[in-house]
């Protein structure tokens, strides 16, 4: 399939007439075509497509169309048939009344593309832009930005379970690329062992029966990677996906040991950002973020929270769900520049809060704000008890002074790790050990009393901020009525409230919905390549 670009057609006279004439006040959807009619243009998606072959329905065209299925809500068959039917779907795409549109499949292969090419931002790109040329979005505006969770489209699967349906799935892979390779190669009797999927089979009850199918499916997992490795199997069947991932979770899963008997993997378990949770969609992980826990993806959601203007999603960036907040917050910011906006204010929460990201926020300009992290310590739950604000720091010295008089024993920094930076103070024993006050302090019965702070410039950093790193009222009215970013874009599966999004294989990806007025309007479009 090829593509020419071709400058945007004019909208047929005969369409504008009988448009106006049902509409006299127009439609959201005409609004959108007389005020962003030119948005998309086919010279954005010449990567897209060869250079030969059959031609393309317009990408341009293609382009609104995806805005309006999720301006209106529908789905990729309801869209394709308002290309057919609707009147004002045919002015805004400058269609005759007599086109017959398109398959529903042409927009599904079209997001499919823009994903294969990485080119899924240029949707919310080309939004952001015009919306800074109607002053919608100023490039200083103060923003805000949140996470939520994006639901893949599987089935939370135990580790028997995942084993079983990974080699499961991988017979069934092979024997639709080379049926006659596996009836010649593979035992019989594993079609009765894994023709069923997991779901639909019982698994053993009795921790023994369990162990023994375990080994039994490690163990015939061995073998078809055994075979796969002979010269005279065909190439192509070792370049199969769905042999990546059985290598791949039987490496996560199992080990063979001296003798060569099959059992569960020992030692530490793989990080969850490298650990598959499905033979189906490889890309998703589990996330956690406080009591929340799924399996998929994390989606940041940056938009203008100005009070004069339209609320304007202008970035989304979406990662593995393990993937802490913090680690996100410069990627943002630099995505943000790239995009000619700078904003003065970034209002975040707690997840993002981080002494280092805070000061190389401010070297690019950008002051965070946010709430200012709760003491976790006993002492703080105590009444009474001396937290680290009850502790008098002397930076140029290296000492400490406690409530009662007494100066610390040692001063540390620690140069590796996490804790990198850190400064470590410990109290004499000797000190706290006959202290009125210990109760209040310190449990410890081997050493005295143990404070950490962060390096000196991160520590008079946060005092500095201290203020700042408090939601201001208005940012807590916005957030307790749902509408912070987060509100704007949330994940879901097969069950989910009305207005979620549903993610699906290339979720990661991209998604951005986008705000903007129009006439007095407010309204709300999502470009997604799913």
């Amino acid at each position: 399939m090829s593509m020419y670009p071709h400058p945007i057609a004019p909208i047929p006279a005969e369409t504008a007439q009988l448009a106006w004439k049902i509409n006299p006040k127009g439609t959201l959807i005409m609004r959108v075509r007389d005020r962003l009619g030119s948005l998309y243009q086919d010279e954005d998606f010449v990567g897209l497509y060869p250079a030969t072959g059959q031609p393309a329905f317009e990408p341009w065209r293609l382009a609104l169309v995806v805005v309006f299925e999720y301006l209106e809500g529908l789905t990729d068959r309801q869209a394709a048939e308002a290309v057919r039917n609707r009147i004002d779907w045919k002015y805004a795409l400058s269609l005759a009344l007599t086109d017959g549109g398109f398959d529903a499949s042409v927009l599904s292969e079209f997001r499919q593309r823009l994903t294969e090419h990485e080119q899924a931002a240029v949707l919310l790109e080309k939004l952001v832009q015009v919306g800074q040329q109607e002053g919608w979005i100023r490039s200083n505006s103060k923003v805000r930005t949140d996470s939520t969770h994006i639901l893949a489209k599987v089935r939370r699967l135990n580790q028997l379970e995942l084993v079983g349906e990974t080699l499961r799935a991988t017979l069934d892979a092979l024997s639709l690329a080379e049926p006659s390779w596996v009836r010649s190669h593979l035992p019989a009797e594993w079609g009765m062992r894994y023709g069923l999927l997991i779901n639909e089979r019982r698994l053993p009850k009795s921790e023994a029966e369990r162990e023994r199918w375990a080994r039994q499916v490690g163990a015939d997992g061995f073998v078809l990677l055994h075979l796969l490795q002979e010269p005279e199997t065909p190439a192509a069947l070792r370049q199969l996906a769905q042999v990546q991932t059985l290598q791949t979770v039987w490496q996560q899963c199992y080990q063979r040991d001296e003798q060569g008997r099959v059992k569960w993997r020992d030692g530490p378990r793989v990080e969850a950002k490298e650990r598959l949770i499905s033979p189906y969609e490889t890309d998703a992980r589990i996330g956690c973020k406080g009591t929340k826990t799924w399996l998929g993806y994390r989606s940041h959601v940056t938009e203008t929270c100005e009070a004069d203007l339209p609320e304007v999603i202008v970035q989304v960036q979406t990662t593995v769900a393990p993937v802490n907040d913090v680690d996100q917050l410069l990627p943002i910011q630099q995505d943000l520049l790239k995009q000619g906006l700078q904003p003065r204010e970034q209002l975040v929460d707690g997840g993002y809060l981080d002494s280092e990201q805070m000061l190389l926020s401010a070297k690019l300009g950008i002051q965070v704000h946010g709430p200012a992290l709760s003491d976790q310590s006993w002492q703080a739950r105590t009444p009474g008890g001396y937290t680290l604000k009850a502790f008098e720091v002397d930076w140029q010295q290296q000492t400490v002074r406690c409530p009662q008089g007494h100066q610390s024993q040692s001063w540390q920094q620690s140069l590796r790790g996490k804790q990198a930076g850190s400064i470590n103070v410990l109290f004499a024993r000797e000190t706290c050990e006959h202290c009125p006050v210990r109760a209040q302090c310190s449990r410890s019965l081997k050493q005295g009393r143990k404070l950490t702070w962060l390096a000196q410039w991160g520590r008079s950093l946060h005092f500095a901020v201290g203020s700042s790193a408090r939601e201001p009222t208005s940012t807590q009215s916005r957030r307790a009525s749902g509408a912070g970013a987060a509100s704007a874009l949330c994940g879901g599966t097969q069950f989910h409230p009305p207005g979620c999004l549903v993610a699906t294989r290339h979720s990661r990806q991209a998604a951005a919905r986008v705000l903007w007025a129009l006439d007095g309007c407010l309204i709300f479009a999502c470009c997604s390549p799913f």
